[in-house]
């Protein structure tokens, strides 16, 4: 018998989310040692990091901070 579920396990699977989401790549700490002033701003940046990652605008913590630089004044 075939399970109903398979399908849903591949996805997640190829999508790396079977433990659930993945973790920021992007920390705080990251964005303080390059000069970033904690407060409201760093938060909201971090919290748009994550949803790019998230979206695959990025997979390393490089990446993440290129594009913390380029949308970091948003």
């Amino acid at each position: 018998p075939s399970n109903p579920a398979a399908p849903f396990v591949e996805a997640a699977l190829g999508q790396s989310v079977v433990h659930g989401p993945p973790a920021p790549l992007l920390l705080g700490r990251h964005l303080i040692d390059r000069g970033v002033q904690p407060g409201p701003h760093l938060g909201a940046l971090l919290k748009r990091a994550y949803h790019a990652q998230v979206e695959g605008a990025f997979d390393t913590v490089e990446g993440a901070l290129d594009w913390a630089a380029r949308h970091g004044d948003e």
